[in-house]
């Protein structure tokens, strides 16, 4: 009897190369996902940070006399952005001689949360941090 050659591959070989076509297309596309998603997340933060600068300005270009009357308070914020619900409170602490503001906002009740705080003193000096 002959032996005849054959070419080609074996049904095992072409479902082993295709088990390994999905492991790594599923691979890539958990990636993407992931990355999607954590720019999503700075996108967030980035507009919280905007909405928290415009909310301090407001206080802080208030006059020291018209910040008095909020301390000891905390307001309430509930401000829409980018079709999402940005959250959050401002307190007013009264110092020795300073008041200080802090912040605090979340997005749709995230566990995330942006805080801000400054002083603002009787002659306009200020110490912020993040």
């Amino acid at each position: 009897m002959k032996k005849t050659q054959k070419s080609g591959f074996t049904l095992i070989e072409v479902m082993v190369a295709c088990l390994l076509l999905v492991v790594v297309l599923l691979g890539s596309a958990s990636v993407s996902y992931r990355s999607g998603a954590g720019i999503q997340g700075h996108q967030d933060r980035r507009e919280a940070t905007i909405a928290a600068n415009i909310i301090l300005e407001k206080y802080w270009n208030m006059t020291y006399p018209d910040l008095q009357a909020f301390a000891g308070t905390s307001i309430s914020i509930s401000k829409p952005v980018n079709g999402k619900t940005l959250t959050g409170s401002v307190d007013f602490v009264q110092g020795s001689d300073c008041i200080e503001i802090a912040l605090d906002l979340k997005f749709n009740n995230d566990s995330d949360s942006i805080q801000f705080a400054t002083k603002r003193y009787k002659y306009g000096l200020s110490k912020a941090k993040l």
